[in-house]
């Protein structure tokens, strides 16, 4: 019998489920399929870039906005004023944005969007992390789209992303859920490529893809907005374990997009609101040695 780890990185679940193309350029498709990320280059025009600027400044009017030395996303703000704003530029300007990166009528968005706001600070690092999984990635594939107000090099925070981590099969994730390789964080860097861009260009990425931000070094605000959209008709869903079910099983909840405008993303979610199916917790309990195969394995030149 033929173990998952024998099994060639092309012929996984999780590299056939993102083997449809949403992508209007194959070439993009197939780097993303490989490495869990593409740029898109010169995509977003300066007009569209200021029409973002131009709500964040908004956004940093409204009660309770409170930019440190840390970095900011305005997702995790429990402020309904900043998410409808966001939402609703997001809304305007995607239908002008997407068409020239993918084929729309396959995508709709369906969690809004945030603002990533990076201080100029050496406190501003984004930690390694996945981000959330919002749908059932053993069946379907979503991206977030990250779009920079101006260029990001070296000194400017830019992001961080581990090639081939989206294909590691780590599906349920979540602020509710501990993320598993934690322990491993200085391992996993020392395989990271950071991706520096241009204002214009649009980093797409798998949000299963491991990733994380360096600190801010230069003498301005790191500003970006992401966005994030899957194939039409999903259903969304939102993982949150609860110790109380037991230490194998996790909740997963059957949500809409009026989840994202009022909860928190760290309580767990109103059972009476969000129905809620209990699935098996699965788990990544890894040596460093199995976590070095792992990497080495879903390198792009490694897979077979």
């Amino acid at each position: 019998m033929t173990s998952e780890a024998e099994i060639p990185v092309t012929q996984s679940i999780h590299y056939k489920v993102r083997q449809e193309s949403i992508m209007v350029n194959e070439e993009h498709h197939q780097f993303f399929l490989k490495n869990g990320w593409f740029i898109a280059k010169d995509v977003v025009k300066p007009e569209e870039i200021l029409a973002f600027q131009n709500v964040y400044n908004q956004v940093a009017c409204t009660e309770g906005f409170e930019l440190s030395d840390k970095f900011l996303n305005t997702g995790c703000m429990v402020n309904e004023q900043v998410r409808v704003l966001t939402m609703d530029v997001i809304r305007k300007q995607e239908g002008l944005i997407f068409p020239r990166i993918f084929k729309t009528e396959m995508i709709e968005p369906k969690t809004g969007g945030a603002f990533a706001v990076k201080p100029p600070h050496e406190n501003s690092e984004l930690g390694i992390h996945q981000d959330a999984s919002f749908i059932d990635e053993e069946k379907e594939y979503s991206l977030f789209i990250w779009i920079p107000f101006a260029n990001v090099g070296m000194q400017d925070g830019p992001m961080w992303f581990l090639p081939g981590s989206h294909l590691w099969g780590n599906t349920q994730r979540g602020f509710g859920v501990p993320w598993p390789f934690g322990a491993h964080e200085d391992l996993i860097k020392k395989y990271m490529v950071p991706l520096t861009v241009n204002a214009g260009d649009v980093v797409v990425f798998d949000p299963a893809a491991i990733h994380f931000s360096s600190p801010n070094y230069s003498d301005k605000l790191r500003n970006a907005i992401s966005i994030s959209v899957v194939k039409k008709d999903p259903q969304i869903v939102y993982y949150f374990h609860d110790k109380e079910e037991g230490e194998d099983s996790m909740g997963m909840y059957h949500i809409t997009e009026e989840f994202f405008k009022g909860h928190d993303f760290v309580s767990k979610p109103d059972e009476t609101k969000w129905p809620k199916k209990i699935v098996p917790y699965r788990r990544f309990n890894m040596s460093s040695e199995e976590i070095k195969r792992l990497i080495e394995r879903h390198l792009p030149d490694n897979q077979g």
